[in-house]
């Protein structure tokens, strides 16, 4: 069998061609039973699409063609990867979505067709054509035109129950699909594995796969530096944004048990939901088609959903999708009647439903069928996906721990001083790009601890608090755990605060205002001029 013919990647609407069809659509005309021969390319129109992203330049190229005295139309979406820098700012990301078109789409498709005894698909466009290594000579993604299949995008207006059933059901196909096909594999190359863990990363290898907690909290310094420097960082975080104080004085009330929940948060089962990931799951990557359907001789009309822009597709717990998903519609919950258990408990019956079609449970899986148990484990998932976007990852790249660490003394001393009537400075702040390295992080913070309040990541954390303070009090009188024996310490904890230290900063204040231009001072003695004559008067 010939090598089909590299298509060459587009960079103008002149480029176009009737031979640039020809390439792009051999093998589309061969899966589809066109004999290539007798195709006659009538027409070819090209420009660019009307919205752009990030990562590529885009094109709505609409072929007419005559076959067999047959004239039809195919519309094509067609996705240039940018070139010069940006391909190469980009280059992973469009390595994965090939990845998802080449290798993994396929062999899902297969084993579907193969295994499925349900009318389910992978919510993902059809797949025309797709070549990418970064050469930018032949990078190209030509897929389905699905705006000429009458899908249309998601409004606000879409922010309904029926449209987030839809949502839900094409999430569940996708994860449930991967989780199926991971049993499938894991069973017939049992025998070529012994002794080893078998995972999905085992099948698509060029997929990004989800860093474990697990592995992070087996690191002894890594679970010393999110321990220790926990309660400091969340009170850093409070002065960058006050809206962030009801969260964080929550969290730090966790923070005696903090590695204990988040232990137990890995053992929930949650890592038994590991799968195919869409990663940007929000509303707006969805689009939606009204179709006919037909049961039992009676015909209904029913909304079709199928997902877009495939970059971030990664290996990891379905939570994230979920927590991508479904805060939208959760926000709107007095007019559309969406909540969260509804949105848990029908995605549960989706997975059921998918699995079951494949001839598979949640049993299978290592979950137990039980919906109450199910809704805890996606919300625990919801709290893992919190607390390492939020806090976990931000502590382990900190650049000044030590800094942070003693700010944080200082304002437990100043606090103490202001309590017992005393006069006290507040302590200067580190920089906060020294801390987390962007200055809008406070921002990105407060809205993901809304994005957890509407998920139920809260009161999930103080229920596993609740069990584990339950536990200690009946645990044998003098037993201690590991974790509360161990008081390891940073050594700079040890060191002393002096006060020169806090008459430097004032000084340093001091240094800051008398360094502003004359202008600057003029102004400002100008304005508080004007102020007491506004007061006088």
């Amino acid at each position: 069998m010939e090598e089909p013919q590299l298509v060459p990647t587009p960079y103008s609407k002149d480029d176009f061609t009737v031979e640039w069809v020809v390439a792009a659509l051999q093998d589309w005309w061969r899966k589809n039973d066109f004999d290539s021969n007798k195709v006659e390319i009538k027409s070819v129109s090209a420009k660019l699409n009307d919205l752009q992203g990030l990562l590529s330049t885009t094109y709505v190229v609409d072929v007419q063609f005559e076959y067999e005295d047959d004239i039809q139309d195919k519309s094509l979406f067609v996705k240039v990867p940018l070139r010069a820098d940006g391909a190469a700012q980009f280059h992973d990301a469009n390595t994965r979505e090939s990845s998802m078109f080449t290798e993994v789409f396929p062999q899902l498709q297969e084993y579907l067709v193969d295994n499925c005894t349900d009318v389910l698909q992978l919510p993902l466009p059809e797949i025309v054509y797709c070549h990418y290594n970064g050469d930018g000579k032949n990078d190209i993604f030509i897929l389905e035109n699905l705006l000429a299949a009458d899908y249309k995008s998601f409004s606000q207006e879409n922010l309904t129950k029926e449209y987030l059933k839809s949502c839900i059901e094409c999430l569940a196909q996708l994860h449930g699909t991967g989780l199926a096909y991971r049993i499938h594999r894991q069973g017939s190359e049992k025998s070529d594995l012994e002794g080893e863990s078998f995972g999905l990363k085992t099948i698509f290898p060029n997929l990004n796969e989800q860093a474990e907690l697990k592995d992070i909290l087996s690191d002894k310094m890594k679970k010393k530096l999110i321990k220790r420097n926990f309660v400091p960082f969340l009170k850093f975080l409070q002065t960058k944004d006050s809206d962030l104080k009801n969260y964080t004085t929550f969290l730090i009330k966790a923070e005696k048990n903090i590695i204990k929940i988040l232990q137990k948060a890995i053992n929930s089962g949650i890592s038994n939901l590991v799968s195919l990931c869409h990663g940007d799951a929000k509303p707006d990557n969805f689009l939606f088609r009204r179709i006919e359907i037909e049961l039992d001789d009676l015909s209904c009309e029913g909304l079709e959903a199928i997902l877009i822009d495939w970059q971030q597709i990664f290996l990891g717990s379905v939570s994230n999708d979920l927590m991508w998903l479904l805060p939208p519609f959760l926000e709107g919950q007095a007019e559309n009647m969406c909540t969260l258990e509804f949105a848990l408990d029908y995605y549960y019956t989706q997975m059921k439903h998918v699995l079951e079609s494949f001839g598979r449970s949640l049993k299978d899986i290592g979950i137990k069928d039980d919906p109450a148990e199910f809704q805890s484990i996606l919300k625990t998932g919801f709290l893992l996906e919190f607390f390492n976007v939020v806090i976990i990852n931000p502590i382990l790249k900190l650049e000044e721990g030590p800094a942070l660490r003693r700010w944080h003394r200082k304002v437990l001393r100043h606090e103490e001083k202001i309590k017992n009537g005393a006069k006290s400075k507040q302590p200067a702040e580190p920089d906060i790009e020294k801390v987390v390295g962007n200055p809008q992080f406070g921002k990105f913070a407060n809205l993901y601890c809304k994005v957890a309040h509407i998920l139920g990541v809260f009161p999930q954390i103080g229920n596993i608090n609740v069990e584990i303070v339950r536990e200690n009090m009946f645990r044998d009188e003098g037993e201690k755990d590991e974790e509360e024996s161990n008081e390891d310490i940073f050594e700079d904890e040890e060191e002393p605060l002096t006060e020169e230290e806090d008459e430097e900063e004032v000084k340093q204040n001091s240094e800051d205002t008398a360094s502003q231009s004359l202008p600057s001072r003029i102004y400002s003695w100008f304005l508080s001029l004007f102020g007491l004559c506004s007061k006088k008067q």
